[in-house]
């Protein structure tokens, strides 16, 4: 496992510096964010109090990855990723006593694949892009059952976090998600109109067209309403509390507006056509659920572009076979 420390160090011009890893560098070097202080308790306090507002605002920035109504926030404690396996690893052990070796198994693997990889990174900070490019580097270089082994094993250790609600969401389960271009790669309206617009088919795969196109967090998409769409001008708006939307916006005293682009005009069009109240998307809880969307993603075809993905949806809760 990795070294156990706070990571707070005497420099040579006296002053003490708290670090801690922040993601990866271009050359696969540890990127960190470093404070500074007079004296050892106050760079640990400085430490403490800027990596809780980096960590704040990093989530504003990622929640549009599987910001769903359903979803609980996580609690106020944070785990690094070696620390969590350390406590993942003794529970394993309470609750496997007749089976050492495969504990043992774990063990090697996360000492040896995943610890070197997310390390001393707080678990609240591993994000889908990151651990899409672990499962890649996995594939490149292991045969498929290692290589299956061991992200699958990552999987179990993020499930059981989000079990435990240390983390909003499993980043590898949105690992798998296909990007902009992918996902236009394989969606046509004319695929969509094939279904009615009441119908739950539609519903998911209009919320991802729109979501994939203008990137507005899936949680809002969901809240809108029609009186937020201007079909005129082609805008919707979006009170201030709407962040980190990736298209440009217009700023009009307290309101965003957020151009609508050629496919979500057409999708939200035919949403009209059938609306029966003042929400754009049906209020369903079952319909818009992790399981449901992955399926639809798989439907609209990225099994060619996820090769993979049959490891994902194993029948044992998304963790390992012999877990």
């Amino acid at each position: 496992m990795s070294k156990k420390g706070d990571n707070i160090y005497l420099r040579s011009d006296g002053r003490w510096e708290g670090r801690f890893p922040i993601g990866k560098r271009k050359n696969g070097g540890k990127k960190f964010f470093s404070v500074y202080g007079e004296t050892r308790e106050e760079a640990k306090a400085k430490k403490v109090e800027i990596k809780k507002a980096y960590e704040k605002e990093f989530i504003k920035k990622h929640r549009f990855v599987g910001d769903l109504p359903n979803r609980k926030n996580a609690t106020t404690k944070v785990y690094t990723f070696s620390e969590w396996c350390i406590y993942f690893l003794e529970a394993d052990k309470e609750r496997r006593e007749r089976k050492k070796w495969t504990h043992q198994r774990y063990k090697m693997l996360i000492e040896n694949y995943l610890v070197p990889e997310f390390g001393d990174l707080p678990i609240t900070l591993i994000t889908p892009e990151r651990v899409n490019e672990f499962i890649k580097m996995l594939i490149e270089s292991y045969e498929k059952e290692k290589a299956k082994e061991i992200f699958l094993l990552f999987n179990a250790l993020m499930w059981k976090a989000k079990r435990a609600k240390f983390i909003r969401y499993n980043p590898y389960y949105y690992a798998w998600r296909p990007n902009k271009e992918e996902f236009f790669a394989n969606f046509t309206i004319a695929n969509l109109l094939e279904e009615s617009p009441e119908s739950d088919g539609f519903q998911l795969k209009a919320a991802l067209c729109i979501n994939q196109e203008t990137k507005l967090q899936m949680s809002k998409l969901l809240s809108l309403e029609w009186k937020d769409i201007d079909f005129e001008n082609r805008l919707i708006e979006l009170n201030t509390s709407y962040q980190n939307v990736a298209s440009e916006v217009v700023e009009h005293a307290g309101i965003r507006k957020l151009p609508i682009p050629k496919m979500t005009y057409q999708v939200l069009q035919e949403l009209k056509k059938s609306a029966k109240n003042e929400l754009v998307f049906r209020r369903d809880r079952i319909l818009w659920t992790e399981p449901r969307i992955s399926d639809t993603y798989v439907e609209l075809g990225y099994k060619k572009v996820l090769p993979m993905w049959p490891f994902l949806n194993n029948k044992k809760g998304n963790v390992p076979e012999s877990y």
